[in-house]
């Protein structure tokens, strides 16, 4: 099954731009979205909007279809007190609608010091076409989470700088579920070894649902930029 993409963007002021994008790719974040050929089609558009040098709001929708490849699924049926296996091949699909809104202000800017405080909000959700179906990954009928965010960075001394992002909130898995806090953490050293490549090594913890459901964990984050 082929897959690609294709996006436009339109700015008709300096402060304004608008993102559309179309994208045709396999889910390949768990082992079983593999193997059951999960492909998702997924249509979506953005707003861009900064009206000064400190501020920026981001808006973004998505609609999204997934379909598997076609499998046998085995069935129990009872016709007339008999018990017997039914088959039936078949591909799983599902539908998928989302948003998210960013808004980040910048309060504090220096080369030592520089100080940002936002929020970022996302919900989604996923709908069988039918019967209830999976296919591989999270997909609840509805996701969402509400943090105010912040972003703390500077120089250090010379090439060594210090860069802190972090969100706090709360997040809410699945309709009728209770609000639970979410939260995400990224300490970094940042190290510009010259004008054109800059290194980064940090910690981060979360506890916000990902692809595999709703889990916590911590990572160490190794990054390099390099410029052309």
């Amino acid at each position: 099954r082929p897959v690609g993409f294709a996006g436009m963007s339109l700015s008709p002021r300096r402060d304004f731009s608008l993102d559309f994008g179309w994208s045709r790719s396999a889910i390949d974040s768990t082992p079983l979205s593999v193997r059951l050929g999960v492909v998702e089609s997924r249509l979506e558009g953005g707003l861009n909007f900064s009206p000064d040098p400190r501020t920026e709001l981001h808006l973004s929708y998505f609609k999204a279809k997934y379909c598997s490849a076609s499998y046998d699924h085995a069935s129990i049926v009872n016709p007339g007190g008999t018990i017997q296996t039914a088959v039936e091949n078949r591909a799983d699909r599902e539908r998928a609608t989302g948003g998210s809104v960013v808004f980040n202000r910048n309060l504090v800017r220096s080369d030592r010091v520089s100080f940002d405080l936002g929020y970022s909000g996302l919900a989604y959700g996923y709908k069988s076409e039918g019967r209830r179906v999976y296919l591989g990954f999270f997909d609840p009928n509805l996701y969402q989470r509400h943090l105010v965010t912040t972003r703390l960075y500077g120089k250090l001394w010379g090439p060594v700088g210090y860069h802190f992002s972090g969100g706090i909130g709360l997040q809410q898995v699945r309709q009728r579920q209770a609000l639970t806090r979410g939260v995400i953490l990224n300490p970094a050293l940042t190290f510009k070894a010259s004008r054109r490549l800059s290194l980064r090594i940090g910690y981060v913890h979360y506890n916000f649902a990902q692809a595999l459901g709703p889990i916590s964990g911590n990572a160490v984050q190794l990054l390099s930029d390099f410029k052309f």
